[in-house]
């Protein structure tokens, strides 16, 4: 599974700055986060000085190895249009079991990971 959350300029900061403080905090060196969470040293130490523009799978797994929460970004379901739409569409596909479950959330995955990739 892919994740990528895209998040406002001022949420990427806090968290940018809270994986600093935690890294510290915690005193584990970039190799010791890489081989607890499995995303390569060169990641982390990038992730660790606040070097990306995503809150992708990556940041996430070095968020988990130091303990920290990440919000997921806050949409207004009553009046966003466009998450309506997509919701709508989900609702449609799912016949509420747990394979259709993850066959809807599989499907969604795929056109993620095809999306990144364009």
């Amino acid at each position: 599974m892919q994740i990528c959350m895209k998040s406002t300029p001022v949420e990427l900061k806090v968290l940018k700055s809270r994986i600093a403080k935690a890294a510290t905090k915690e005193g584990l060196s970039y190799a010791k986060i890489s081989k607890i969470c499995g995303v390569h040293s060169s990641q982390v130490s990038r992730i660790c000085r606040g070097e990306f523009r995503t809150i992708s799978q990556n940041v996430l797994q070095v968020c988990s190895v130091l303990n920290l929460s990440v919000p997921l970004p806050i949409i207004d379901t009553q009046t966003d249009r466009g998450w309506r739409q997509v919701e709508a569409s989900a609702r449609r596909l799912w016949e509420a079991s747990d394979r259709d479950s993850d066959r809807v959330a599989g499907l969604l995955e795929v056109i993620g990971a095809f999306r990144t990739k364009s």
